[in-house]
């Protein structure tokens, strides 16, 4: 007698069996995936942060950078008015054919935000070459110079915009040119000396008359 023993269930089971284990190794692979991705997703988002805050440290360090060569700039073509000037003012004092006084009034009429680059001084005739930052500046000097009592009549001969190549806070400077009128106190005008010596002549030619009149007395 053959007995009869069916596998199907036992099969069924073992397959079932296999297919669990398979689907709990592809969820742990899941899981250890999304694990590994959320671990390096906080090293890459902390690394960023780091970044982020470096750059940040940078670009404050260079906007303070910014300003302190700004202020480097300013101080060195503050330098550079200040020895243009002490340059213009030595030049001054070495021009033996301009009076001292007139010198202390040009150098005290000069503004703060201006400065002269040249200065000639023709019998009464006076031309002033410089730099300003301003048309008001320009303006500020003539008046200075119109206030002393040795400078009249002073004309604005010309205005122009400074060195587009220049830096930043110079490049906007006007270029101007000034005559005027100097009139020294006391000071003898050509021909003066001639004037003065006619009246000396007419008293030395009346003194023959004197003496003429002084013998004929005499002879009476």
């Amino acid at each position: 007698m053959i007995v009869a023993i069916n596998l199907l269930p036992y099969r069924q089971a073992r397959r079932a069996k296999k297919a669990n284990v398979i689907l709990a190794s592809w969820a742990g692979t899941a899981v250890t995936m999304v694990i590994l991705l959320f671990l390096i997703h906080l090293q890459v988002t902390d690394h960023l942060d780091m970044l982020n805050a470096q750059v940040k440290k940078n670009d404050a360090t260079i906007a303070k950078l910014d300003i302190e060569l700004g202020e480097v700039k300013d101080i060195n073509e503050l330098k550079t008015l200040i020895e243009s000037k002490l340059k213009i003012v030595d030049d001054l004092k070495k021009s033996r054919n301009i009076p001292v006084r007139l010198i202390d009034d040009i150098i005290r009429a000069v503004p703060d935000k201006a400065w002269l680059s040249s200065l000639q001084l023709k019998g009464e005739n006076l031309k002033l070459q410089g730099m300003a930052q301003s048309n008001a500046v320009v303006a500020d000097l003539m008046d200075n110079l119109n206030a002393s009592p040795l400078i009249d009549d002073v004309k604005l001969a010309q205005v122009t915009l400074g060195d587009a190549k220049a830096s930043r806070t110079t490049k906007n400077n006007k270029s101007f040119a000034l005559d005027a009128k100097v009139s020294i106190p006391g000071e003898k005008k050509p021909g003066a000396d001639s004037e003065e010596s006619k009246p000396g002549q007419g008293k030395a030619t009346s003194k023959p008359k004197d003496a003429t009149k002084d013998k004929k007395e005499g002879a009476h």
